[in-house]
């Protein structure tokens, strides 16, 4: 599982500005007092894995590289925990081909899956079924397992709201319905994840009020008519794409021998349903077990999150297919029983993925760390001696990263309604407020000259626009599809 994302594709902006934030908190900053976050701001998981990763090793680029492939394997360490169980080695092969599966198709599912961010929340998700799982069990160390779920449910609702959707409620909703173990034990639990998400809660709000981090808060929008249609063709779209049945790809053969396994995810999702249903109907009937039913309810309420509307305002979040896939995989993993065609089957595609992420690699030993080719860009200011400057957000973290902090590059935006708290410069040129610190834009950089950068690929940031705002460049620079405007005078601040 960490063999793609640790070497196989290119980082994007979110990475580098998520580094930028985890460098400050090893440098002392734990609360990242003065940055602007994310709703999910991924302050108790990703950052404080890569403060952790940093501190030890002082270098930027491996822990662009390190941190990905810790986050997949605590997600298949999780994984693997749930299926704990007889038969486990020909269990994990059935899991192993659905977690493998999807490295394998480029940079945009590398994007839609395997995300820089959500992949610890997914490890959370899975590690909190699992404890929830042992304390319905009765195991002789339940109180460490309490502790450790009230630990886990707190650090994961207090750094990604998706824990909140995709953890919390289907292990609520699991535990209502899974009556094979007392109500009073299971109203226990319960209550101690409620109790502990509203926790998590109220931490990022608390360390606000206090001097520490702003987080943009989530909207109510839901994707009604047209806009859900576009959302659930993206969503089956992403998912052929996943197993290289999507038209255009050219891997008729390999789309023929992963198509399979789309029935294999579903199978165990409607067996798990129908399941229940019929218990329902007839209490008789034995009820799925907690494990199963929670993963059924993760899927269930993943898949929903096409409803809801992300920054881009005609689709959801496709990244949100992570969680579902690893649930999918786990429960496809439990559902199956061992049997000699099936395992061979899975031990195939397993193969397959794992022997086509090493032949990529192969032939790309040391690819970029962000796409774009942006290393030619860093050469190119370097060569001009000018080392601060704005660009848009797609760039700003990149090139500052890849420099080792020789250039200092803010990311920028125009804003046609700005809120007024921000005033930036000549009302054309604002502060991209997300994973950016506010006093970055409030010092004059006394420097003989600065720069701004600007994508053709980005309309949010135009050189006639930056000729309006900040005067006539005394050079103007091409390089690809990029334009670098290089002004007389310090940089001004925009706040």
């Amino acid at each position: 599982m960490s063999i793609g994302p640790s070497g196989l594709f290119p980082g994007i902006a979110d990475s580098a500005n998520a580094l930028l934030a985890g460098e400050d908190m090893a440098a002392g900053n734990i609360r990242l007092s003065g940055w602007w976050l994310a709703p999910d701001n991924y302050w108790g998981l990703d950052e404080a894995l890569i403060a952790v990763v940093y501190a030890l090793t002082h270098n930027a680029a491996l822990t662009l590289r390190l941190v990905p492939a810790i986050n997949l394997e605590c997600l298949a360490g999780c994984i693997i925990a749930l299926l704990l169980r007889q038969n486990f080695w020909q269990r994990l092969f059935v899991a192993g081909a659905f977690i493998l599966i999807p490295a394998i198709h480029g940079e945009i599912l590398y994007f839609l899956f395997l995300a820089p961010f959500h992949v610890l929340t997914a490890a959370c998700i899975m590690l909190s079924i699992w404890l929830s799982a042992r304390i319905l069990d009765g195991t002789s160390r339940r109180y460490p397992c309490l502790l450790l779920l009230v630990l886990v449910v707190i650090d994961a609702s207090a750094s990604d709201p998706l824990f909140y959707y995709l953890g919390c409620i289907p292990m609520v909703l699991a535990l209502i319905a899974v009556q094979t173990v007392s109500w009073t034990q299971r109203a226990k639990i319960i209550l101690l994840i409620i109790l502990s998400a509203y926790l998590g809660h109220l931490i990022p709000d608390l360390n606000e009020r206090h001097g520490g981090f702003f987080y943009w808060r989530l909207g109510d929008r839901f994707n009604l008519g047209a806009g859900a249609m576009v959302s659930l063709l993206r969503l089956g779209q992403t998912i052929l794409q996943s197993l290289g049945a999507w038209p255009g790809q050219g891997d008729f053969l390999g789309a023929v021998i992963r198509l399979p396994l789309l029935a294999a995810a579903i199978i165990p999702v409607c067996g798990i349903g129908l399941a229940w249903l019929r218990h329902f109907k007839t209490p008789v009937r034995p009820a799925p077990v907690f494990i199963d039913l929670a993963l059924l309810l993760v899927i269930c309420a993943d898949l929903g999150a096409m409803w809801v509307q992300s920054v881009n305002p005609d689709g959801a979040d496709a990244r949100f297919l992570l969680p579902a896939w690893a649930a999918a995989a786990a429960l496809a993993a439990r559902f199956y029983k061992p049997a000699g065609y099936k395992i061979c089957y899975f031990l195939v595609i397993a193969g397959i993925a794992f022997g086509a992420d090493v032949m990529m690699i192969i032939k790309q030993p040391a690819g970029d760390l962000f796409k774009g080719h942006l290393k030619t860009l860093v050469t190119v200011l370097e060569q001009n001696d000018v080392k601060y400057g704005y660009a848009t957000y797609t760039l700003a973290g990149p090139l500052t990263v890849l420099s080792d902090g020789e250039l200092n590059i803010l990311g920028v935006v125009n804003l046609a309604k700005p809120p007024a708290s921000l005033t930036g410069h000549q009302n054309l040129v604002f502060p991209y407020t997300w994973f950016a610190r506010s006093n970055w834009y409030q010092k004059t950089i006394d420097t003989p000259d600065f720069f701004c950068i600007t994508d053709a690929d980005d309309a949010s940031l135009s050189p006639v626009l930056l000729v309006k705002a900040f005067g006539v460049p005394r050079q103007v620079i091409r390089q690809g599809g990029y334009t670098i405007l290089i002004f007389a005078g310090p940089r001004p601040p925009l706040l």
